[in-house]
């Protein structure tokens, strides 16, 4: 509850529910479509986790947006989400060490994995 969540997905029928979501869920979200726009929102102020999808538009990734983010915020907790099916996309999901969260994303599930990640910090 009152967590700052920044958000990082390129689709934004997916930023407008995940902020829908979160802020169901009690939390202060805030949603980007790019690396550029979070490490703006970053300098503004710190989040207290990141949640990036795996493929941002124009070749970026959220393991790109989660790095770069870390570079200015230390070790800011981040949960990497992801719709890919393909195998090599989920090996490279989980070789980052990160948590991860497939798409369709459950709200349930969703909670679960913020107080897990948020409890390990």
């Amino acid at each position: 509850s009152g967590i700052r969540v920044l958000v990082i997905d390129d689709d934004k029928v997916v930023r407008s529910a995940m902020l829908a979501l979160l802020t169901a869920l009690g939390a202060e979200p805030t949603a980007v479509a790019n690396i550029q726009q979070a490490i703006g929102c970053v300098r503004l102020r710190r989040p207290d986790l990141v949640l990036a999808d795996l493929r941002l538009g124009a070749g970026e990734t959220g393991i790109e947006a989660i790095t770069q983010i870390r570079e200015l915020c230390c070790n800011v907790p981040a949960i990497l989400i992801t719709g890919d099916t393909g195998t090599e996309q989920i090996r490279l999901a989980h070789q980052t060490g990160l948590d991860v969260i497939h798409k369709p994303v459950n709200p349930r599930d969703l909670e679960q994995k913020i107080t897990t990640v948020l409890a390990g910090s």
